[in-house]
């Protein structure tokens, strides 16, 4: 007990000591005789005192460095901005780091400029400087509606939840909640986000923001799989030859308004995108050279690279809109659309509604069976299971349904050809085949 008193005694004389002297350097002005003076204020720790020119009192730890061997002055506070129990918590952590070999001062700016750096790699950043360079600023900005749509993109489902991370530690884990996050609410939009996002890490590795091995990971990421795929959408198509045969008969005879009636007809021979049918164009149809040609604006595949999609018509097929042109004549004149509604004013766009096909097949007992898009696979089915007899290839079979087979499409297109005459034994052959089997 009598040694614990001691003890206690001499840590409280150190105290007042130090709290006396402590009032002591207050007092104190800058001797300009002696401008480096330094009052130690701590028994055990090398912590001192300097007056500035101003009257400011600074704290400084003076330490031998174990790297340089030097002595290191190091201004770390002053009275204004640090007590004196907080310098001596400072100074006893830089007293254990000089005890294992490490230099303070050096530890310490490596460590600031590493937060400096990090802080200037903020994702945030990263992205406005991306933006401002790929979005606004490259060969191909752009344009100004969806600029802000991506900018919205980022700004709401993006930058909340990485933006204040240094880009070097953004990892697959944060990009694939984002994208599962956002999938839940627009699975489009989280597609076309995984594709930006990877263009970004690729844009940032050519920067030099992050690294091999972060940007080999970042690249080798297959966001694909966090977002389910779509499902193919599969049309009903009659293929057997009992039932394509009953079909063709039922189309033929059926009973209804003259126009749904021809339409029928028409996409039976002629098996274009249900779009494109009801909403062609006698601007494009040319019975003198017995052919049709629909702007490649018009159609699914609009890549300009490609010519109009210019087909012939079979006789079957001219018989058919020239009976449609007599009714337009009569009932509907004026009309621009070859199969236009039955009154111009009950439609806004002045052509059939765009299921008028698909429930007039269902009128005929065909629901689930058949639909307008299904007569492409009809086509495409029975022609190719026929090609010895017709003698059309598979590319041309493809290409006269317009299928979006780019490497099929570039070399049949190539300088400039369309195949036209092979289009014109196809649906000769196909409407034939058809006629046979009324």
């Amino acid at each position: 007990m009598t040694e614990e008193k001691t003890k206690r005694g001499r840590k409280r004389g150190d105290k007042v000591k130090i709290y006396e002297k402590m009032l002591e350097i207050r007092a104190l002005k800058f001797d300009a005789k002696n401008p480096n003076k330094l009052y130690r204020c701590d028994a055990r720790l090398p912590i001192f005192i300097k007056i500035t020119p101003l009257g400011e009192l600074a704290y400084y730890y003076i330490y031998k460095s174990p790297i340089s061997k030097k002595q290191i002055w190091w201004k770390i506070g002053s009275f204004s901005t640090h007590t004196l129990k907080e310098i001596r918590e400072i100074v006893a952590i830089y007293e254990i780091e000089r005890s294992k070999g490490i230099d303070p001062k050096q530890n310490f700016n490596a460590n600031l400029q590493k937060q400096i750096d990090e802080a200037n790699s903020l994702f945030e950043n990263i992205f406005a400087e991306y933006a401002d360079k790929i979005w606004l600023h490259s060969e191909k900005p752009l344009g100004e509606s969806k600029l802000k749509q991506k900018q919205r993109e980022f700004a709401s489902h993006i930058l909340p939840f990485i933006g204040k991370k240094p880009i070097s530690r953004v990892t697959i884990a944060h990009l694939s909640d984002i994208l599962e996050r956002r999938y839940r609410t627009s699975p489009s939009l989280a597609k076309r986000d995984g594709q930006e996002l990877k263009k970004l890490f690729s844009w940032a590795y050519s920067k030099g923001y992050i690294d091999d091995i972060q940007n080999a990971s970042i690249v080798s990421w297959n966001y694909k799989h966090l977002i389910p795929q779509k499902e193919t959408k599969h049309h009903p198509a009659v293929i057997k030859d009992a039932e394509f045969k009953a079909l063709c008969r039922a189309i033929y005879a059926h009973n209804c308004n003259p126009t749904v009636k021809n339409a029928l007809k028409f996409a039976l021979h002629m098996p274009l995108r249900e779009q494109n049918i009801i909403g062609l164009r006698w601007e494009w149809v040319e019975f003198e050279n017995n052919k049709i040609t629909i702007p490649r604006q018009m159609l699914k595949n609009k890549k300009s690279v490609f010519p109009d999609f210019m087909l012939p018509l079979s006789d079957e097929l001219a018989k058919i809109l020239k009976s449609q042109k007599a009714y337009c004549d009569e009932f509907c004149q004026n009309s621009e659309f070859v199969f236009p509604a039955r009154s111009a004013k009950g439609t806004q766009s002045g052509f059939l509604p765009h299921d008028a096909l698909n429930r007039e097949l269902a009128k005929m007992g065909y629901k689930g069976k058949q639909t307008t898009h299904g007569f492409r696979s009809c086509l495409s089915t029975i022609a190719k299971s026929h090609i010895r007899e017709h003698g059309v290839n598979i590319v041309m079979i493809n290409l006269a349904l317009d299928h979006r087979i780019e490497s099929e499409q570039d070399q049949a297109y190539d300088s400039g050809l369309v195949p036209f005459d092979e289009f014109k034994h196809l649906f000769n052959w196909w409407s034939e085949y058809i006629l046979r089997n009324l």
